[in-house]
């Protein structure tokens, strides 16, 4: 009877050596997984911090852009639709409780009558964010009926589409450069 066994110890001894092997094996496979973890904790955290800077960088941007839009779009609404302005900053309106942010609020009058042009300012126009900038502005027309209320955009650049748009709804668009569509 220990004879009939003793095939089968063998084989038990065997596959332990073979198990000893593949634990030995997986060793470094299990170091090099930890050391993936953590290349993969650094590079989440520079992720972090490329993200934070990117941030930071185009709210940077965006204040000079908006500054810059404070200079020109005044001139442009001067030279172009006559309007003598009084005001052109970043501002909140308020209407019936409820608050409305615009990059530039610019307060001024043509040919003796009150207007407000409403911005948006951004760096690329594009046509998704003319749609809904212009649904904005029209929720506010419609908080304040009878005031000339006019939407406008400045940027570097709009694609075509957004023009399109911009200049078949009615609003304007002023360029960095000066230029101005509407």
């Amino acid at each position: 009877m220990q004879k009939l066994y003793e095939p089968l110890g063998d084989a038990q001894k065997h596959n332990e050596g073979n198990l000893d092997e593949l634990v030995e094996a997986e060793r470094p496979i299990e170091q090099r997984v930890a050391e993936q973890v953590q290349v993969q904790r650094r590079i989440k955290g520079t992720v972090r911090s490329l993200a934070k800077q990117v941030g930071e960088l185009s709210e940077t941007i965006g204040a000079s852009l908006t500054d810059l839009a404070r200079d020109i779009l005044p001139e442009l609404l001067e030279k172009h639709l006559g309007m003598k302005v009084r005001l052109s900053e970043p501002e909140e309106l308020r209407l019936n409780g409820e608050e409305y942010p615009f990059d530039l609020f610019v307060r001024g009058e043509i040919q003796g009558c009150e207007v407000l042009v409403l911005c948006e300012v951004k760096s690329n126009v594009t046509l998704s964010g003319v749609k809904k900038f212009l649904a904005r502005v029209e929720k506010v027309q419609s908080l304040a009926p009878g005031k000339d209320i006019r939407p406008a955009f400045f940027g570097y650049r709009a694609n075509r589409d957004a023009r399109e748009e911009i200049v078949a709804r009615g609003a304007s668009m002023a360029f960095s450069r000066g230029v101005m569509i509407f």
